[in-house]
């Protein structure tokens, strides 16, 4: 079987399937970044709660937030927040990407 009119095929092929490559590369990408926001913010509240076990909650929340703001690449809105709580220190990150991260973790005064 032989096509007569296929002189615009490849072109065709090539704008149906771009916009769909292009697609896939762009959400594959936002979930990479995502996922590393995600990493980082869990690894540096969980620092922040151990060096409030030997400096003032304030010093390590400041050292922290800054450590992760150096990471976000869209310059993000940051709700970071470390709280003494009884006989607990309570740490709690926000950040504003689609789906919103939200992590909390809670550490006991002493080991």
């Amino acid at each position: 079987m032989s096509l007569k009119n296929s002189k615009g095929q490849g072109i065709v092929e090539s704008l149906v399937t771009l916009p769909v490559l292009m697609t896939l590369i762009a959400s594959l990408s936002y979930l990479t970044y995502f996922t590393l926001v995600y990493q980082v913010a869990s690894y540096h509240l969980h620092e922040a709660l151990m060096c409030s076990q030997s400096l003032p909650v304030q010093v390590c929340q400041m050292q922290r937030l800054d450590s992760l703001q150096r990471v976000l690449i869209f310059k993000e809105i940051i709700s970071f927040r470390l709280t003494k709580k009884n006989e607990s220190i309570v740490g709690t990150v926000r950040i504003a990407l689609h789906p919103a991260i939200h992590i909390q973790m809670q550490m006991g005064q002493e080991f």
